[in-house]
């Protein structure tokens, strides 16, 4: 695998490596400020504004949107006008699905709302 850094021209500011990482060198632990010179830096607005930009308008794949799905899906416990309890771990689907809306019942899970369309929704138990 060869890495090389963008060209110049692309992102102003960056200076050209001149020389390629062969595979055979061991990755360093870049946490340690001796061996990783950029430790502690951050990036000026002008290059968030490019990383930002160069993103926008690409669809993620599949798997990136059904791990970050995964990632952060939280337990939720719904009761339904009939008094059906269910436990869900996706809110935004459940809405989706029931014709409700989301903010609502987010509103109504932290106390600011006591139903929506004769549901209510509070936190369940974490997933640990």
């Amino acid at each position: 695998m060869n890495i090389y850094l963008a060209d110049k021209n692309t992102f102003p500011g960056l200076k050209e490596m001149e020389t390629e990482i062969s595979p055979k060198e061991e990755l360093i632990d870049c946490e340690i400020p001796e061996v990783n010179p950029f430790y502690g830096m951050k990036h000026t607005e002008h290059t968030k504004k490019l990383m930002s930009e160069s993103s926008k308008g690409k669809l993620k794949s599949l798997q990136h949107r059904i791990n970050n799905g995964k990632a952060h899906e939280k337990n939720w416990i719904v009761t339904t006008p009939n008094d059906e309890v269910l436990k869900i771990k996706n809110l935004s689907r459940f809405c989706r699905e029931n014709n409700l809306n989301m903010g609502t019942m987010s509103s109504v899970a932290n106390g600011r709302h006591n139903a929506h369309k004769g549901y209510t929704v509070c936190y369940g138990e974490t997933n640990n």
